[in-house]
């Protein structure tokens, strides 16, 4: 009976290191750890990123400057003109507006609107020498 479980064992311990001699490790095994430190290092990256403002008060910062430079600034989806291939669909909380005006007036605007607060700039069309810039203000 003694015999019979040491010729198991050693059959058992032979089979083992058999297998563990024939198995291989991935191919990128030797650089998981490197790629490890890169993702920490863009997770450290991300995490020191400003927060973005309230959505409330960065529009209102829009609007105002708008107003200010006497130019024309509408919720998009009011516009007669709206469409949903002309504005942010992204994942960020957003409200979509119209600057409407001279075309220099408008541009100006946009860069101070880009300059205060989160925004992006979208579709514009010029006739008539009326001018249209959808944006996109994005906040929290």
């Amino acid at each position: 009976m003694i015999l019979a479980i040491l010729v198991a064992l050693v059959i058992a311990l032979k089979l083992s290191m058999n297998l563990a001699q024939s198995r291989t490790l991935p191919a990128d095994y030797d650089t998981v750890d490197e790629m490890l430190a890169s993702l920490q290092t863009e997770v450290q990256v991300i995490s020191r990123l400003d927060v973005l403002p309230k959505l409330e008060q960065s529009w209102r910062t829009a609007s105002s400057i708008a107003g200010i430079a006497g130019v024309g600034y509408t919720n998009f989806e009011a516009a007669a003109d709206a469409d949903v291939n002309r504005r942010y669909s992204g994942p960020l909380k957003h409200w979509n507006a119209q600057l409407e005006g001279s075309p220099r007036p408008v541009i100006a605007v946009a860069k101070a609107i880009q300059a205060r607060v989160p925004a992006f700039l979208y579709d514009y069309a010029i006739s008539g020498g009326v001018m249209k810039l959808n944006i996109t203000v994005v906040g929290n």
